[in-house]
């Protein structure tokens, strides 16, 4: 089995009093140049983490206040509110392939790099 994605919470996880350990920032790094794809998921606001954490390009994506924030920082984008999609977390019947509200697959990602996609395409990030 392959490792496709790691999403590491913050603090007392990776970091211990607010600070990133340098060999685990290393690490990450490691996991990332093996192509995986490494979330970084928090409770806090982001731009508490940003103070703490310094530059946030060491992840892939963040997943912030609660799950409220998704940002990218390695992109342009800025961060957007996670709002759900009620055709995704509502029961429905016959449930196709493709959610009918955001249009995304319901299968299990295929590459490392496509929870990334599925989720810039979920919110309108996807580059152009």
């Amino acid at each position: 089995m392959r490792l496709g994605v790691v999403a590491l919470d913050y603090d007392g996880t990776i970091a211990v009093h607010g600070a990133l350990d340098p060999a685990v920032r290393a690490a990450i790094l490691r996991a990332r140049e093996r192509d995986i794809t490494v979330v970084l998921v928090t409770g806090r606001i982001l731009d508490e983490l940003r103070r703490v954490a310094g530059d946030l390009r060491f992840v892939d994506a963040v997943v912030a206040e609660n799950g409220a924030v998704l940002a990218f920082p390695a992109t342009t984008h800025r961060p957007v509110p996670a709002t759900s999609c009620a055709p995704c977390v509502t029961p429905t019947r016959a449930r196709s392939s493709t959610c009918p509200g955001c249009r995304i697959p319901r299968s299990a990602p295929a590459s490392p790099n496509r929870v990334l996609q599925l989720i810039e395409q979920r919110y309108g990030l996807a580059e152009e």
